[in-house]
């Protein structure tokens, strides 16, 4: 298992970072938000957990863990993104 969700990451998917990993402790989802971009974290049956990612919130590419995705984080971005908006 090559990242917290143990499945395979598609590029350009949208994950969450665990919180203080990389923006501190009070840093919000969206802020912690990051689109995939490549690297052996992506994959669930390899050893390799560095992946490149780009930050939604301001652009910035850098590396990070396959394990530093938060799944019940991602999975609220994605419930909440598909959510209709309300009037």
């Amino acid at each position: 298992m090559a990242n917290s969700l143990n499945r395979q990451l598609a590029v350009d998917e949208i994950v969450v970072l665990t919180s203080g990993v990389w923006c501190g402790s009070g840093s919000t989802i969206d802020d912690r938000a990051v689109r995939v971009k490549g690297g052996f974290g992506m994959f669930a049956e390899t050893s390799g957990a560095a992946m490149w990612v780009e930050f939604l919130s301001d652009g910035e590419k850098t590396h990070a863990s396959g394990y530093d995705i938060d799944p019940e984080d991602t999975a609220a971005y994605h419930s909440r993104r598909a959510a209709p908006v309300q009037p």
